[in-house]
């Protein structure tokens, strides 16, 4: 199972332990299988409102798991370069490495209840904020050239815990793409509620990096590396993208100028009923029988249609009535699909204008941002734009989670660089037989190393694979084989791929059945065991689920 492709893009994390963490922690696990990035490489942050919802912005310590106020007494780092506009930044983040190591590359915390969380994730430096005052905190700027974090990879992933709700997940592509993820909502019932992205990082910034103009003025680089692609309504200049919906707001105000639109509530949302048509250049609706809503026209104003806003174009919020709301959405979602009219009807049957994404995006000008990661993502989920949960096909999940993950997918589509593939000879097994293990090298490895594997149990306990056939629970950091009369750990390098490499072969007698979990890698021969973890230099990129029955 290739854990890039997988439900959760890791294989490991799906077996993992359910979280024991009490009523008011959940644990969250963090996979790193960038392929690029060493675990310590990989920073983490949290933040979010006061649980208690006195609306206070705070952040969360990952090392006690406890929710803290924000003061400026926060600001205690220097970030490298500058000058930058203020002298110190947060220390919020911590290293991968730093948090409870689960398995390869993969690692814990725990969050309390929070209200509006964001979990920070960056590569070689971590994301800095800065406190101006009690209430006020400032983001890291994906579009402020001054800000220290503009030429960082960084990006951010919604999870929301409110008390007396469930946890909610989420990505947030709606302001920039940077980091490919996949998400997973592992519920008490023992299914698992995926979101993310199946494609690679490098995949899809080359997808959009090729967009043709003005969407090159969403590539931010840092020399010649490119760090993230900004949706055009949140460009530091959006004037590229003023009039780029004008011909087609043009087609669509002159097509209802003498046809009227009937519109109503998806399904699995409150139910309302709206008619509308142009009258004196504004589309002007009526809900019910007497609500009146009005929309300006849209023609020179790109950056609105794109970002779902402006006061008197598509902007509501949740004072508004649920049949204004519902208006206000479905005209940004049809607008940014391109289906209000595909240039010879317009939404002709508003039962089911949202049912078939194959319709969606497919005459230009539309939203080219939002179409390429509809189609990287998982299942075709994605939050392309602030409306994109008209017809349910942004990624929010929520439900009784008993775990959350979070996997960073690969940089690029190219081999890691040290990468092992695990080969058992068969996936299926009875509670008595045999288990012969080889494994594929894909690229040298001139470090002295120990093949290092072990099994978990369906009960999360890790057995650890020595002396030939024997397993033990005590942290083993190599394979045993038998030299003369005594066993000696294997130590290897490989100066070149190497296929079909010999491991060991294990007989097992009367084992319970369930699904097993066969992990591994690379251990550094020099300093196997740091500080009790063992040292990997290269995991299994194949996390193979062996299932006994």
């Amino acid at each position: 199972m290739n854990r890039a492709v997988g439900i959760l893009a890791a294989a490991v994390m799906a077996a993992a332990v359910p979280c024991r963490c009490g009523a008011d922690l959940l644990k969250v696990i963090v996979l790193n299988d960038s392929h690029t990035y060493a675990d310590d490489q990989v920073y983490v942050q949290m933040t979010g409102l006061d649980p208690s919802g006195s609306g206070k912005n705070g952040h969360v310590d990952l090392a006690t798991s406890t929710w803290h106020p924000i003061a400026e007494s926060d600001n205690t780092v220097r970030p490298p370069g500058g000058p930058w506009p203020h002298d110190r930044y947060t220390g919020y983040a911590r290293r991968l490495s730093e948090l409870t190591h689960e398995t390869i590359h993969a690692y814990s915390f725990r969050m309390p209840h929070i209200i509006s969380g964001r979990v920070y994730i960056s590569f070689k430096q971590p994301a800095y904020f800065h406190v101006f005052s009690a209430t006020e905190l400032e983001t890291p700027s994906a579009v402020d050239q001054n800000n220290p974090n503009y030429h960082l990879i960084f990006d951010k992933i919604e999870l929301d815990w409110e008390h007396g709700k469930r946890p909610f997940l989420n990505t947030t592509t709606v302001d920039y793409f940077s980091i490919s993820f996949m998400l997973g909502l592992k519920l008490r019932n023992g299914t698992t509620l995926s979101r993310g992205f199946t494609k690679s990082r490098h995949a899809i910034i080359s997808e959009l990096k090729n967009l043709p103009a003005p969407w090159n003025h969403g590539m931010v680089w840092n020399g010649g590396t490119p760090v993230r692609f900004v949706a055009p309504n949140k460009l530091a200049d959006t004037k590229p993208f003023d009039s780029y919906f004008d011909d087609y707001v043009s087609r669509c105000w002159s097509y209802y100028g003498t046809k009227t639109l009937y519109l109503k509530s998806p399904p699995n949302a409150p139910a309302w009923k709206a008619t509308g048509q142009v009258e004196k250049g504004a589309f002007r609706f009526t809900a019910g029988t007497k609500e009146k809503v009005e929309i300006k026209n849209l023609a020179g104003q790109g950056a609105h249609i794109f970002g779902c806003d402006g006061p008197g174009y598509l902007f509501t919020t949740g004072s508004d009535s649920i049949a204004k709301q519902g208006i206000i959405k479905t005209m940004g979602a049809a607008l940014n699909r391109g289906v209000l009219y595909d240039g010879a009807h317009g939404i002709q049957n508003p039962d089911d204008w949202w049912r078939d994404a194959r319709r969606f995006y497919a005459h230009e000008p539309t939203n080219l941002y939002s179409k390429v990661l509809h189609e990287a993502a998982y299942e075709g989920f994605c939050y392309g734009f602030s409306f994109d949960d008209v017809g349910e096909f942004s990624t929010g999940v929520e439900g009784d989670a008993a775990e959350v993950h979070i996997a960073i997918q690969p940089m690029s589509d190219a081999p890691a660089a040290h990468t092992v593939h695990l080969r058992p000879n068969r996936t299926r097994f009875a509670t008595t037989g045999a288990i012969d293990i080889d494994v594929d090298v894909t690229r040298a490895i001139h470090e002295p190393f120990y093949p290092a594997f072990y099994i978990v149990t369906p009960a999360g306990r890790h057995l650890y694979l020595v002396e030939g056939n024997r397993l033990t629970l005590d942290l083993s950091a190599y394979v045993m084989q038998r030299r003369g009369k005594h066993w000696a750990p294997v130590a290897m390098t490989v100066p070149a791929a190497a296929h079909g490499i010999r491991l060991f072969s294990a007989s097992f007698d009367r084992i319970p059945t369930g699904d097993y979990l066969l992990q591994g890698g690379a251990v550094d021969a020099r300093a196997p065991i740091v500080n009790g973890r063992l040292n990997w230099i290269a995991g299994a990129e194949d996390t193979e689920i062996l299932r006994v029955r």
